[in-house]
């Protein structure tokens, strides 16, 4: 139960409702008030901060390693795929450029995919030429992924046949950058609730709405935007079609003391990744081990999966060194048969800027923006 002092003050009519306060949620907050200045826009977060998969991701800023690429090219036409690649690198462009490289602890080391099999490496190769070709035109730049042979060497890992280098690649901090967004966002006029659960969706008018907040109220919106991502069909079942959830788990060492090398590494079609954060490495991935059990929207790890990060480790990434494992955690992606973007209206008044396919680092700003000129295109 709210009084009227609350209902008056935060729980009035908006005119821009945002579910989610992601980097999704919050680009698209930021861009219509940029856009209309004199508008009501608040959003809603569930979590007492940013909870969801734009604080549990492992912080790479990457638009594709060449086997995914080639994995994808089977299933699409290269105009598709390449759309699709084009619209992660100019939302990295964008990202860094609205909030700097300083500010998130955005690195340029560049980024490589690792291949435990000659035949998947000569199968990469084979087609390098091709993909730089395609990539030209994207990134501006003659080889963005690079075959280095004598590069494996300075890693110290263990059965790997070869690396694909993309130098355009980078790593930064999730938590920075959410703050820095966070920041900007509020700075600019726009109402952020925290441990906010929208609890309820009901039509009012042919496009006015009234959204319940944890039960205890509701705020009425003119329009509401869904940036919710992988918990979007649990709360609209009808989409489960078009996106449904994927966890991803994490785990994080302690410091390893003689750990000499940095960047970021691909393995399996994106499926493994690891990196370093300072003197600890990351890894994470491996839900293709168990894609039923992974696709869900709750948190948590699972022994055979965190014991397949484990392995990793041990056999291949740092083979003969010590490591404890400081941190676990999982993150909720939002995926479907396909890799673009689900910006669309579901009913009058209600629309969706939702399944970022595990690219949220690179797509988020970008479909953020493009979602809150979609819903905001009829205002003056």
């Amino acid at each position: 139960m709210v009084s009227f002092w609350e209902k008056q003050s935060w729980f009035h009519s908006a005119d821009l409702l945002i579910i989610g306060g992601g980097i999704v949620g919050l680009s698209a907050a930021l861009h219509a008030k940029i856009a209309y200045p004199a508008k009501r826009i608040v959003v809603l977060e569930k979590g007492v901060r940013p909870a969801g998969a734009s604080v549990k991701n492992a912080g790479f800023a990457c638009f594709g390693s060449p086997s995914e690429l080639l994995a994808d090219l089977e299933q699409h036409d290269p105009d598709f795929v390449f759309s699709i690649v084009e619209k992660r690198w100019k939302g990295l462009l964008q990202l860094r450029a609205l909030l700097s490289d300083n500010s998130i602890d955005y690195l340029p080391v560049g980024g490589s995919e690792v291949f435990r099999s000659q035949e998947s490496l000569t199968a990469a190769l084979t087609q390098l030429d091709y993909l730089n070709d395609m990539l030209r035109d994207i990134t501006g730049l003659t080889n963005t992924y690079q075959y280095q042979p004598k590069a494996i060497e300075k890693y110290g890992f263990e059965g790997v046949f070869g690396l694909l280098f993309n130098v355009a690649e980078g790593q930064l901090n999730p938590g920075k950058l959410m703050k820095q967004l966070l920041l900007k966002v509020q700075q600019c006029g726009v109402e952020v609730y925290f441990g906010s659960e929208m609890t309820s969706l009901d039509l009012i008018t042919n496009e006015s709405w009234s959204v319940g907040v944890n039960h205890y109220t509701s705020i009425k919106a003119q329009k509401v935007l869904l940036c919710t991502n992988g918990y979007t069909s649990s709360l609209i079942p009808d989409l489960s079609n078009q996106i449904y959830p994927a966890r991803n788990q994490v785990l994080l060492t302690a410091e390893i003391p003689d750990l000499s090398w940095e960047g970021c590494f691909h393995l399996e079609e994106g499926y493994f990744y690891f990196r370093n954060v300072g003197k600890r490495v990351l890894i994470g991935g491996g839900r293709h081990l168990d894609l039923v059990g992974e696709t869900t929207d709750q948190s948590g790890t699972s022994p055979h999966i965190q014991q397949a990060l484990e392995d990793l480790l041990s056999d291949v990434i740092l083979p003969g060194k010590t490591f404890t494992i400081d941190h676990r955690w999982s993150g909720i992606l939002g995926i479907g048969t396909e890799k673009m973007p689900l910006i669309q209206w579901i009913q009058p008044g209600l629309a969706t800027g939702v399944r970022l396919g595990g690219m949220g680092v690179a797509i988020g700003t970008l479909v953020g923006q493009e979602a809150a000129s979609f819903v905001m295109q009829d205002e003056k």
